[in-house]
């Protein structure tokens, strides 16, 4: 639920030093919400990327690879700056962490998963992600949280893994085709 989800993210930045804590329900973390939302799960395995070497001060930030989602239209996503990369990691981490172990409990017939299969989803990806945040941020509760959450995986789903998202609509299907075939 929203309150859970707001002290997961929340609880990871009480250790860090960042704007989001102080502005969970405004603005920032409205924008950060929806940018999640946006961000094609297929361009996020690759987080976190280290920030490209090529941005001078005060050009565009750019990480090579973020887009939107297919049926959207896979756009290149840019962000205003590293800072707000490591809130989108951070967002996306602590988002999946409070859904997966319920995710988990049952299939998923749209993903075409069985019971247990979303513990495998992308899991080398958040796994990254919390490195990095404990690296770029020192925030410490990522790591700790994702292994509490992951120490929680039945040992018979631990060796799998998905590392792509499955389309999950007719769009979505079309969309990656369409993107595979240019």
């Amino acid at each position: 639920d929203r309150g859970t989800f707001d002290a997961t993210v929340l609880g990871l930045y009480a250790a860090g030093t960042t704007e989001l804590g102080t502005h969970l329900a405004g603005p920032l973390a409205d924008a950060l919400s929806a940018l999640d939302a946006l961000v094609s799960p297929d361009a996020s395995n690759g987080w976190p990327a280290p920030p490209p070497s090529t941005s001078q001060p005060g050009d565009p930030f750019r990480l090579s690879g973020l887009r939107a989602r297919p049926e959207l239209g896979a756009f290149p996503i840019q962000l205003e700056s590293e800072a707000e990369w490591l809130d989108l990691v951070t967002l996306t981490l602590a988002d999946y962490l409070e859904q997966v172990e319920g995710a988990a409990t049952k299939a998923n017939p749209g993903y075409g998963w069985a019971v247990g299969e979303a513990w495998g989803y992308r899991r080398v990806a958040y796994s990254a992600m919390a490195a990095v945040l404990v690296e770029e941020r020192g925030l410490h509760p990522a790591k700790e949280m994702w292994e509490a959450v992951y120490g929680e995986e039945p040992e018979t789903c631990r060796g799998h893994i998905t590392a792509r998202t499955p389309p999950l609509t007719a769009a979505a299907r079309l969309a990656r085709q369409a993107i595979e075939s240019a």
